[in-house]
């Protein structure tokens, strides 16, 4: 596959928030804060861009050379947790205490979602590199996409049942429907 179908697969057609239902918790917390959605939404692109690279290298250079592949989950969330880690460390020490960089820590399950499924696919590591930030940019278009749908949703008149997570969900499933019609592209 070339650059350009990886990226589309990454953020339409094999979106794993939508297809897989990971980080789906991810999107709906991105969402909540308008201000700084797209900001934290590039540096959990550079997060899961460094720690999918890093998972995928142990992978091919240790794991599956000395035959330890039933190491792979505990070794990708120990890899994981330092990258998160040391984004945290990073990012409080420069910006304060802020909520909103708290947040970071909550996309663990997306970073693990997309580690495994690199792994299972058996990607090389430049294409694991552009899957990843593929995946990264369609988790960005989902939280701008939910927060204007939340947006809308503030001043619609419906029933009690539907209000909060129900409705969003439901938003999310007609996405995931809308980004169906692309898999003719790959």
């Amino acid at each position: 596959m070339n650059i350009l179908q990886i990226i589309v697969a990454g953020v339409f057609v094999s979106n794993v928030v939508l297809s897989g239902y990971i980080g789906m918790d991810d999107v709906l917390a991105l969402s909540d804060n308008k201000g700084k959605m797209l900001k934290i939404g590039l540096i959990s692109c550079l997060m899961l861009t460094i720690s999918t690279f890093l998972t995928r290298l142990l992978s091919q250079t240790l794991l599956e050379k000395f035959n330890l592949q039933y190491f792979e989950l505990l070794a990708y969330i120990v890899i994981i947790g330092l990258v998160v880690k040391v984004f945290s460390v990073l990012f409080n020490s420069t910006y304060g205490d802020s909520p909103a960089y708290s947040k970071l820590t909550l996309v663990n399950t997306l970073f693990l979602g997309v580690a495994l499924l690199v792994s299972q696919n058996n990607l090389s590591l430049i294409d694991t590199i552009i899957y990843s930030i593929g995946t990264s940019l369609g988790v960005i278009l989902l939280s701008i996409m939910m927060e204007a749908i939340k947006y809308k949703y503030r001043f619609v008149n419906m029933p009690d049942h539907f209000k909060g997570r129900a409705i969003h969900v439901m938003a999310l499933g007609l996405i995931a429907l809308a980004f169906y019609g692309f898999a003719g592209l790959v």
